[in-house]
């Protein structure tokens, strides 16, 4: 059983943490990243970036993560291969994924949504819904 450093009891919500979620940040658009970056500065969040599939393969050979964001841009679903892959590899981090979704128009998009069962965040992207996504996606997975 993990020491959370709180005593029996004590219920601070998903944000009473002894350490920050780790999550990684797959996203090419700026504005997504900044958004989480900016939630993680007033939230105990860990946030590394890795601007493609090629960085995010790098991060998750080298670290842990809670939780896993990844932008699903407007066009070909590279980001689908690299959750596809990402499961196959690491099980574990199959209920651990949010999509930013930008173009559910796209019948491809809509459909690997679906299968991939995935929560996930249209635009407009609302900070709070985000962190209080994260939080819940992430859960109890202090290390």
């Amino acid at each position: 059983m993990r020491q959370t450093g709180q005593t029996p009891g004590q219920d601070w919500g998903p944000e009473a943490r002894t350490s920050p979620l780790r999550v990684l940040l797959v996203a090419g658009n700026g504005l997504s990243a900044q958004l989480l970056e900016e939630v993680g500065r007033y939230t105990p969040l860990q946030i590394q970036r890795a601007r493609g599939a090629r960085d995010a393969w790098m991060e998750l050979r080298e670290r842990i993560f809670d939780v896993v964001v990844i932008e699903l841009a407007p066009g070909p679903l590279g980001p689908a291969e690299l959750y596809h892959g990402m499961v196959q590899l690491f099980p574990e981090l199959k209920d651990r994924v949010i999509f930013l979704a930008h173009d559910l128009g796209h019948p491809e998009a809509r459909r690997f949504l679906r299968e991939a069962g995935c929560p996930f965040l249209t635009p407009p992207l609302d900070p709070g819904a985000l962190r209080d996504l994260v939080f819940r996606v992430g859960g109890d997975r202090r290390r």
